[in-house]
């Protein structure tokens, strides 16, 4: 049985829950403790399948929220991994045990990453990303990982 992705516009997701008012920062700060993505088990099916198909080995859990990613990797053995995000930190050490990176899509759009991984796992991130600093950190994750995967609900991050 094939499993059908549905999705709803994230962008129009965050102005219903009054980011594009306040922005993403505000948004996070303010309601990061009660955030889970309603697309888990799109994110948990994703996973499966790219693991069906390649080894992870090492990992970075970019842009990592509460922690889905590293959550549903640790669960199915794979347990070499860092993770960052600039609004998640304590609520991701909270839910893993483990430590989080603040570092942001800016700061590795400026300086990079200081480690290389097997595998760079971005999900429903992406888009928060701001133009201007796409290429770049698009550039330096490349350079920093065999396998750069990118989980969206739309064709644009």
């Amino acid at each position: 049985m094939k499993h059908i992705l549905t999705f709803e516009s994230i962008r129009n997701q965050y102005s219903e829950m009054g980011a594009a008012h306040i922005g993403i920062d505000a948004y996070y700060a303010t309601k990061k403790q009660d955030y889970k993505n309603p697309h888990l088990s799109n994110i948990e099916h994703c996973l499966q399948e790219i693991i069906d198909k390649i080894n992870i080995g090492s990992f970075l859990d970019l842009g990592c929220g509460n922690g889905e990613v590293s959550t549903f990797l640790s669960k199915v053995g794979f347990e070499d991994f860092r993770a960052c995000d600039p609004h998640f930190d304590e609520i991701y050490k909270n839910n893993t045990g483990h430590e989080c990176d603040k570092l942001s899509f800016q700061d590795i759009s400026k300086n990079g990453l200081d480690m290389k991984f097997d595998t760079i796992i971005c999900s429903y991130a992406l888009h928060l990303c701001p133009a201007s600093y796409m290429n770049n950190l698009l550039y330096n994750l490349s350079i920093s990982c065999k396998h750069l995967i990118v989980i969206s609900p739309s064709k644009y991050p």
